[in-house]
């Protein structure tokens, strides 16, 4: 399994590596994309790990979705709503508080206090992520 993880690691590495802020335009409509962070290295290469890999579904684009996870809020994105758990985890929040977070954000009664969690989200996911992007058109291949 190691020679495939080092023979996907490789291929990724040819694609431009993509920091925020970014132009949607220059994005393809339809496709994967796989999440770096600072800090994170593979075994396989030496070089940066894939933390997250992610795609979009029929009703939504790519582009949508990377939109969401830079600029929207834990409703529209699933690694948003983790990266602000472990923030809150990290800054020894009570588990109350935590369920609230993960809750939909128009059903909590507190979901104006949590901006400024999506703040810090917002600042570390545009300070210490990048990513890459595969085109893949057939919304069947994307899901494999």
């Amino acid at each position: 399994m190691s020679e495939k993880c080092k023979g996907l690691h490789e291929m990724l590495e040819k694609l431009l590596l993509i920091r925020y802020p970014f132009e949607l335009e220059l994005l393809p409509l339809n496709g994967i994309y796989f999440f770096y962070e600072k800090g994170e290295s593979t075994p396989h290469t030496g070089k940066q790990r894939i933390v997250r890999i992610g795609t979009h579904g029929k009703s939504r684009s790519l582009k949508q979705r990377l939109r969401d996870h830079y600029n929207g809020n834990r409703e529209g994105s699933i690694f948003r709503k983790h990266l602000g758990t472990a923030l809150l985890k990290r800054a020894g929040v009570s588990e109350i508080w935590i369920r609230e977070w993960r809750k939909r954000r128009k059903k909590s009664p507190h979901w104006k206090e949590f901006e400024d969690v999506e703040k810090m989200v917002d600042k570390i996911l545009r300070s210490n992520f990048s990513f890459r992007v595969i085109c893949v058109d057939d919304p069947s291949e994307r899901k494999m």
